[in-house]
């Protein structure tokens, strides 16, 4: 590829980094949660521990929510209600408990039968355990002694005293409710229910230190069998939105666990909620908190007044407040009406009708007398006219409004099931629809007829049916590419709706199927226009692997997936609904990929993993670097290398190949039994969050993160330069070191990061030295420069050197001010100093790479040594940088835990790499200059022990170099001879290290935390191989 178009493409990607989170962080919806108030002043009373349990847990403590007048009856502890802990997150309080509390006391003021909930909070120090995985361990077990303590607080006596505890964890609040029920000393029959707001329960937003992944590797444990045991409690999982959730996103708020008992929703989808909530607004959201709170109240068993031991009470609860609302006032969750439907008696003075229509409306009919009428579908009629759905409409808000019955000797039927409890709210709540299965209805229930009730006051309200027959198919939009738009101006496709015949006149309902549209990265916006401009629409996006993540909007909806689908033929169904009594015969659909948001996406899910590409990048970088140098080649400029070396293929094949092989149910087995990491990748093809050209399109994205990282440091080095120049150097390299080893043996007993500052500061005032002895490489020699030296070398040696005025590319020459001497370049764009009274050596091809290399680019400019220098600092600057980043999130965490004042090491996970590291960081800075890179070129006609010698007078001091590299010839890069000698030790490191940036994608992109150790085996790696 021509460096042009290389440019074009690096300013591309650069552009979309931009874009990127541009649209990350300002493609947000309102905030439409409404705040919750409370009738009186809050209280928070101190529930004491005991005394062991304090000492232990000194910055941790239990708190009991109350207000008014109910405080004052819980003031004592005499506790009579259903107890409910709220654990927060990370950086969380235990007052955000308030909303919840106060709204379950103001639903319960108002009940005959005293049933109240008891809000209990845990106050857990408000510690940063999103970045700190030392801490959950400790917080879970507090959580685990606080529900001792609680259910300890009821009536032993008491029959009907509590036997559970209803967590409800925020953030990492909800990961430690997970932990609490796999601790093996925990007994699950204390927790029944687990409700959980934007906890990430895939996979950790930040997976930085080995504590953090061992604890979700426990918690994710039954992912791999695949079920959980009947013993399990309920847990539902609510996520805020990835329009409001920055911190968050929905996808990693799925539980991986394949149980009818775990439920994962988004608060958009949520019946009477619709509305998304960023990850502090979803405590105190009113529409949510409703919600749950009456879920909580469905949830109690009014024999016991405590929360049912029936784990299918709860799941139907749960499903019917959270994922599909009927709209049906009273509902008994303790029967499934699905085996065991509500029978209905019908009223005997109604009149029956039979209708044949396809369309109906109660507006068609008028009642000629007080009373009603049963207008009645008979089902197999519509199955013998291809009939495959029954769709019905209402405003009426009242039960048994659609009714399923089986016709007598008669004609009529006496008695009926109630169906209206498969309907949900569309709209807003504003309408009930029902979606029936005619066979399903005929098959399985026996019945002969639907029927639709109305009474003699109804008959001008909303009442509608459509029933669909086979022949009218749904509308089919192929899904666009991702790149389709762009040089379309994003205008998007157009369809058109037409399924009604000419009888059906009050057609209210349309469908859209999207098809090839399963992948996790997609991203379309939808657009229904119907043919009447006074016509409403409402809409309902059914994602069929994914209930949870149901979209309801208007005539416009945008689409997003929180997981891939399971095949590749999978569709998503959009279904519209006119919400007006006009309708639409015909719909126009415009269907479009929003880039900008494909871009976005990617920057919410996968930012974090960034700065691991970033390090990818310049671990490539470093060893292309080294190769140069231990093949007798120069250093080049970092920009114009990271161009060529920074390719993205390399590991590709690699991914693709290992994902195969862990992909196989042997292997998998075998790595589960010895315990051997999964390539991260995997997890995330697994779990429906990645596509195929991930790692190429993150790895360019980390490809612009490194290079304006670089432009940071050259700017910093640039400036800081000057007053380097007043410090004084060191006396001695054994100065040098204890000075070293004593600083960061003492930042290492505080915290590693300290230790890697120092290590960093350092480093980057040594660049800052090294740029400020920067020399030129020798200019470029004008034609006429180049046809004088060739004459003079001609007459050197002849037939050594040959020019043409034609092919300035087979030789070149740079000059410099001595007129006696001339640099002349090959192809592999080495320099070697001629001088007129001394035999320039014979031309020869530079040797292959021993390492495997790519061979050199051609047309990288010719640097000097001390420009070499510098690159080398420069790049390993940019490593030290990264393992600062990396570690500087637990840092903080520690500070923000115990202040200035923490133990040595304590919760330290990084501390043993950082040893390695400061190990690493002493001795290449005083063993040599750590900073210039050193290569040792031995002629076949030299005898080693001589070189040896030289080697050892230069250090003596006895040989003088000249400083000046763009005029001394001495100072220039030798060009690679056959007789180069390296140790099969180096070689062996160096295919080592061309394989580290591999490791680095395949084990990194999720696990972050091993990222760091890679990076310094590269360093250990490197070092290692310049000096064997």
């Amino acid at each position: 590829m021509e460096a042009s178009q290389k440019n074009f493409f690096f300013v591309l990607f650069a552009v979309f980094l931009v874009v990127g989170i541009y649209d990350a962080l300002t493609n947000q919806v309102e905030n439409e949660c409404e705040m919750t108030y409370m009738r009186q002043h809050p209280r928070y009373l101190k529930v004491p521990m005991e005394t062991k349990v304090e000492q232990s847990y000194s910055n941790y403590s239990l708190y009991l929510y109350g207000e008014g007048e109910y405080f004052g009856r819980i003031s004592k502890l005499n506790l009579e209600g259903i107890p409910v802990l709220f654990i927060p997150g990370h950086a969380g309080s235990y007052k955000q408990m308030r909303s919840l509390g106060s709204t379950l006391i103001r639903r319960s003021s108002g009940r005959s039968d005293d049933l109240h909930f008891n809000v209990f909070g845990a106050d857990l120090n408000r510690e940063l355990t999103a970045v700190h995985g030392a801490a959950l361990m400790k917080q879970q077990n507090f959580i685990e002694e606080s529900i001792d303590k609680i259910l300890s607080l009821y009536p032993q006596d008491d029959v009907n005293r509590p036997t559970s505890v209803v967590l409800v964890g925020h953030s990492m609040g909800g990961i430690l409710t997970r932990g609490l029920l796999e601790s093996p000393t925990f007994d699950r029959a204390r927790v029944r229910l687990v409700i959980t707001l934007a906890s990430p329960h895939l996979l950790p937003v930040f997976d930085i230190d080995n504590d953090m992944h061992q604890y979700y590797q426990m918690i994710n444990k039954e992912q791999v069998a695949g079920s959980v045991g009947e013993e399990s409690p309920v847990i539902i999982s609510i996520a805020g939105g990835d329009q409001r959730d920055l911190q968050v996103v929905s996808a990693l708020t799925r539980i991986p666990i394949n149980s009818t008992s775990a439920i994962s929703v988004e608060s958009a989808s949520i019946p009477h909620v619709h509305v998304q909530a960023d990850h502090q607004c979803i405590v105190w959201c009113k529409q949510l908190v409703v919600a749950t709170t009456r879920m909580l109240f469905d949830s109690v068993d009014p024999d016991t007044r405590q929360i049912t031991a029936s784990p299918q009470w709860l799941q139907r609860a749960a499903r019917h407040h959270f994922i599909r609302h009927s709209g049906v006032t009273s509902v008994d969750f303790s029967k499934d009406e699905m085996k065991e439907p509500k029978m209905v008696e019908l009223i005997p003075t109604y009149t029956w009708k039979g209708i044949s229509s396809r369309c109906w409306t109660s507006r068609d009919y008028k009642s000629t007398r007080k009373g009603g009428a049963y207008f009645a579908f008979p089902i197999r009629d519509l199955l013998r006219d291809s009939a495959r759905e029954f769709v019905a409409r209402t405003e009426i808000d009242r039960d048994g409004w659609v009714l399923g019955c089986k016709q007598n000797g008669d004609g009529r039927c006496t008695t009926a099931v109630d169906l209206s409890g498969r309907a949900m709210l569309i709209g807003g709540g504003k309408f009930r629809v029902v979606h029936l299965d005619l066979k399903e209805l005929q098959d399985d229930l026996g019945l002969t007829h639907v029927v639709m009730p109305v009474s003699w006051t109804r008959f001008d309200a909303v009442l509608d049916v459509n029933v669909i027959q086979k022949r009218e198919k749904p509308t089919k939009a192929a899904c666009p590419y991702t790149l389709s738009g762009l040089w379309t101006f994003n205008k998007g496709s157009a369809y058109s709706s037409e399924l009604a015949t000419r009888q059906c006149r009050n057609r209210f309902y349309h469908q859209l199927e999207l098809a090839q549209f399963g992948s996790f990265y997609q991203v379309l916006q939808v657009t229904a226009r119907p043919s009447k401009p006074v016509t409403e629409l409402a809409s309902r996006v059914e994602i069929p692997w994914d209930e949870g993540a149901s979209v309801y909007g208007r005539d416009d909806v945008t689409i997003r997936l929180r997981r891939s689908a399971p095949t590749t033929e999978a569709t998503v169904k959009v279904h519209y609904y006119v919400t007006t009594s006009n309708t639409s015969k015909r719909i126009n659909f415009n269907v479009k990929f929003c880039f900008m948001d494909f871009l976005g996406r990617i920057i919410r899910h996968f930012g974090p993993t960034l700065p691991m590409f970033a390090v990818t990048n310049a671990v490539m970088v470093l060893g292309y670097q080294l190769n140069q140098m231990l093949t007798g080649h120069p250093l080049h400029d970092l920009g114009p290398v990271h161009n060529y070396a920074a390719n993205p293929f390399k590991f590709q094949a690699f991914l693709v190949f290992g994902s195969m092989i862990t992909g196989n149910p042997t292997v998998k087995a075998r790595m589960m039994e010895w315990n051997l990491p999964h390539l991260d990748t995997s997890i995330m093809e697994y779990n429906g969050i990645w596509f195929g050209l991930g790692p190429i399109f993150l790895f360019m994205l980390g490809f612009e993160i490194f290079r304006f990282v670089l432009l940071v440091h050259s700017v910093v080095i640039y400036v800081i330069r000057f007053p380097i120049r007043l410090l004084p150097a060191f006396a001695s390299e054994n100065f040098r070191m204890a000075t070293h080893s004593a600083v960061i043996a003492y930042l290492l007993s505080q915290h590693s990061f300290l230790a890697l500052i120092y290590c960093y500061v350092i480093t980057l005032g040594h660049a800052a030295q090294l740029r400020d002895r920067v020399h030129p490489a020798p200019k470029e020699a004008t034609p006429e420069e180049k046809k004088a030296a060739t004459k003079k070398l001609a007459a050197i040696s002849p037939g050594d050197v040959t020019s043409s005025d034609d092919d300035d590319d087979s030789i070149g020459m740079t000059t410099t001010d001595d007129e006696d001497a001339v640099f002349v370049k090959g192809g592999s764009g080495d320099a070697v100093a001629l001088s007129s009274d001394k035999e320039p050596p014979a031309e020869e091809k530079p040797p292959a790479s021993p390492f495997g290399a790519p061979a050199p680019p051609p047309k990288l400019a010719m640097t000097s040594p001390s420009q070499d220098a510098y690159a080398w600092a420069l790049v390993k600057l940019q490593i030290w940088f990264y393992l600062l980043i990396f570690t500087a999130p637990s840092f903080i965490a520690v500070v923000h835990r115990n202040g200035f004042s923490w133990a040595g090491g304590s919760g330290d996970s990084m501390f043993p790499l950082t040893v390695v590291a400061s190990l690493l960081f002493c001795v290449t800075s005083c063993v040599g200059n750590h900073m210039a890179p050193r290569s040792r070129y031995i002629p076949e006609d030299v005898d080693e022990e001589e070189s040896k010698e030289d080697d050892d007078k230069k250090d003596d001091g006895d040989v003088t170099e000249a400083t000046d590299d763009a005029v001394t010839p001495a100072a220039a890069v030798p060009p690679p001879t056959p007789g180069l000698k390296v140790s099969q030790g180096g070689l062996y490191l160096l295919k080592l290290s061309n394989y580290l940036p591999h490791m680095l994608v395949m084990f990194s992109m999720v696990s972050i935390y091993r990222a760091p150790f890679l990076a310094v085996l590269v360093l250990i790696v490197h070092e290692v191989a310049r000096f064997v």
